[in-house]
């Protein structure tokens, strides 16, 4: 830290001296603030660098984006290494300036990675399902789970119970995962016993970086919604028929279903004249003008409705828009309009930057004073064919 020769002189009890040293310090932070950085917002879509700098008493971190072949600086900031963190080594230096790091740009780093908050123990779910979501995909009948998370593995191996509600959708998808697996058993390896963790810290000083560069960008999956979200559809992807299966066999067999009633089979020949097969065994949904959609499964339209409403040239429209655009493509399934509304209303950058409606949640009515003459006194005269009310202008009643 440039500042620190003059900060020991602001200690309290310390004599004040002025030397060569906090002279040359003075002239080093005159020098700084004559010619500051500029910072530029940061782009979207681009990558950025995190440049850090350790020294024996101070640390300082540095945010930067390349654009238009020029870097840019975006955040920096820097900290005074406490006493007990100087007797750290480097690397654990290097760990703690990182890690701080990180907190201070929690809000940069969300933004490139994650778009919901997670607590510790639901990224221990997340990185669960991830996994067996991966086995699924590789055809693992059987599998032996490790984690050295004792409440996750006794949650997900039945010793005990979800008392958060927001980890039970966690456990739900687990379960449905688990019917896949001819055998599948959870083992707790405690953090002290976890080799493999140990082997991946050590892995990267096994790895020969050249020379000349200087920096290796690390490419981090975005994702904008929870692991148990559409986990089954994802990992069964081409293994679960589409919606659209029995019309496709009719036309080839002209048979009936056997679980269809009368009037399911009358359903099926009304469906059957909306729909054409192309030679390539593609179904096309005829619409009232003549034009042919291609009717895709639900993990295509998936795929189709993230790409329309928030892809390179997504524009975050409604719903009733995006509905409208995925026609004018060439795209149908059944269950476009409740499917397109819950797409947006879930999108989170869509209720980030929604318009903030200023009007109140229910109707103003104007307020009457509850006592319209609480400023006059009324009083009894006498009956005179009935009652005879005088008003007298005052707060205070006195009979005389």
């Amino acid at each position: 830290m440039i500042c620190e020769p003059i900060f020991k002189k602001l200690k309290v009890g310390e004599h004040v001296i002025w030397d060569d040293q906090c002279q040359d310090t003075f002239d080093k932070i005159n020098k700084v603030l004559s010619s500051p950085p500029v910072l530029s917002p940061s782009v979207a879509g681009l990558p950025l660098s995190l440049y850090l700098t350790i020294m024996d008493t101070a640390m300082g971190v540095m945010l930067a984006q390349t654009v238009d072949k020029e870097e840019r600086d975006i955040y920096y900031n820097s900290k005074k290494i406490l006493d007990y963190e100087v007797k750290y080594t480097p690397l654990e230096k290097t760990c703690l300036a990182l890690v701080w790091a990180t907190k201070k740009l929690r809000h940069y780093m969300l933004s490139y990675s994650l778009d919901f908050n997670v607590t510790n123990n639901a990224a221990e779910y997340e990185a669960c399902l991830l996994g067996l979501r991966s086995a699924l995909n590789l055809g693992v009948k059987k599998l032996l789970a490790h984690g050295d998370s004792s409440l996750v593995i006794n949650q997900v191996g039945g010793s005990w119970k979800i008392k958060s509600k927001s980890l039970a959708p966690y456990q739900t998808r687990i379960e449905e995962f688990e019917k896949y697996f001819k055998d599948i058993r959870y083992v707790h390896l405690p953090r002290q016993e976890n080799q493999f963790a140990d082997a991946l810290s050590k892995l990267p000083a096994l790895i020969n970086i050249p020379d000349h560069i200087d920096s290796m960008p690390i490419c981090v999956k975005r994702r904008s919604s929870p692991a148990y979200v559409n986990a089954i559809d994802d990992a069964k992807e081409g293994k679960i028929e589409p919606w659209y299966t029995t019309i496709l066999k009719f036309k080839e067999t002209r048979e009936y279903p056997p679980d269809l009633d009368t009037r399911g089979k009358r359903d099926l020949r009304m469906l059957f004249a909306q729909f054409i097969k192309s030679n390539d065994g593609q179904l096309y949904k005829k619409t009232a003008q003549g034009v042919l959609l291609r009717c895709i499964d639900k993990t295509t339209a998936k795929k189709v409705m993230e790409e329309v409403h928030d892809g390179e040239c997504g524009p975050h429209m409604n719903a009733h828009m995006l509905i409208r655009k995925i026609i004018r493509l060439g795209y149908y399934w059944t269950t476009m309009e409740t499917d397109c509304c819950k797409y947006v209303r879930h999108c989170h950058n869509c209720q980030i930057f929604v318009n903030i409606q200023q009007v109140a949640a229910s109707m103003l009515y104007t307020m009457t004073s509850p006592w319209p003459f609480s400023t006059w006194g009324i009083n009894i005269i006498r009956e005179l064919e009935g009652i005879v009310l005088s008003l007298l202008q005052s707060t205070t009643l006195r009979s005389g």
